[in-house]
């Protein structure tokens, strides 16, 4: 069935050529098969071919005939002379950039990319410092228990483990812990299943994993400026989790910093202008819709929601950070 598949593929292949037909063949340590297409053309045209010397010396091998039929009128005739027109003034001329603001919603890199505002922009505000962060530790306290690598993988389990069977649980989440973080001790391994566990059991959180929920919701907008008008600032992100009531949107996004703060006005800034971020494109999205943004501190765990009033003033502070913040 194959061969004969193969031979009717063949077969189109030679009766398309129109004036001409190449049939090559590559060779290597091995012979090709007798049933090889360039084997079977040269078998059936034996008696035939013409051995014809190429340039390099090498023997092709040619079937030649005269033409029998006379050639075809070319069908295309040339278009009637079109007068030259000057080209107008604008198209000579570069275009004005729009004034764009990037925001990657990073904490880390919280601020603006890019600010293409170059044409009949307002004053630039005054420089603004970086939004703060919580302090780095040093390199020997990251290492002791793979802080970075500890946050990678909670948001990992938490992804994927409310797709798989309750029961099966501890025991998916230590096989993706062992096969993933292997450098990571035993214990500190058990902490992180333990700790990520806590959170798909505790019942006052069961609503964020349910069905109406989503994992890792990329987002990308573009917002325009409530007062300037043409300017556009454009968020690009992920969200850790989206939970669409009917009535709301719930914005959840993940903080596994040990210990987290009790107090909202303790959360670093980078942290709630990513969440006034996150609730500025999901408005978008959800044109009507009340969102509502939390950040899910794992070690606890502990749901902390962000009050309207203080997103609305970091929203505020988006379209005032300083682009030349991360200069330094």
């Amino acid at each position: 069935m194959q061969t004969e598949e193969r031979n009717r593929l063949l077969y189109v292949a030679l009766t398309r050529a129109r004036d001409r037909l190449y049939v090559a063949g590559f060779e290597g340590l091995r012979a090709p098969p007798a049933t090889c297409w360039y084997n079977l053309i040269k078998d059936g045209l034996e008696g035939h071919l013409k051995e014809i010397k190429a340039p390099d010396g090498r023997s092709v091998w040619q079937l030649a005939s005269s033409q029998t039929t006379k050639p075809e009128p070319a069908k295309s005739r040339a278009g009637a002379s079109v007068a030259s027109t000057p080209l107008p003034a604008w198209a000579k001329t570069k275009a004005p950039r729009e004034p764009m603001l990037t925001m990657p919603l990073v904490p880390s890199r919280l601020a603006p990319l890019e600010m293409e505002a170059e044409d009949a922009a307002p004053a630039a505000p005054a420089r603004r410092r970086p939004p703060a962060e919580p302090p780095i530790l040093p390199p020997v306290l990251l290492a002791d228990d793979g802080r970075f690598l500890r946050g990678t993988l909670t948001h990992a389990l938490l992804e994927h483990l409310p797709g798989v069977a309750k029961e099966s649980w501890r025991a998916a989440a230590e096989a993706f812990l062992a096969s993933r973080a292997a450098q990571l001790s035993v214990p500190v391994r058990k902490d992180i299943a333990a700790e990520t566990l806590a959170v798909l059991e505790d019942p006052d959180l069961a609503p964020l994993f349910g069905p109406r929920s989503r994992a890792e919701v990329a987002i990308a907008a573009e917002v325009a400026h409530p007062g300037r008008s043409g300017a556009m600032m454009r968020l690009t992100g992920k969200i850790d989790r989206l939970v669409h009531n009917g009535d709301d949107v719930m914005i959840v996004d993940y903080k596994t910093n040990r210990p987290p703060p009790a107090d909202p006005a303790h959360v670093a800034d980078a942290y709630l202008l990513q969440l006034a971020a996150y609730r500025l494109g999901v408005g978008r999205i959800f044109p009507g819709v009340p969102v509502r943004a939390a950040i899910l501190w794992t070690d606890g765990p502990r749901i902390m929601e962000i009050a309207p009033g203080v997103l609305d003033s970091y929203q505020q502070r988006l379209w005032e950070l300083d682009p030349s913040s991360l200069d330094a």
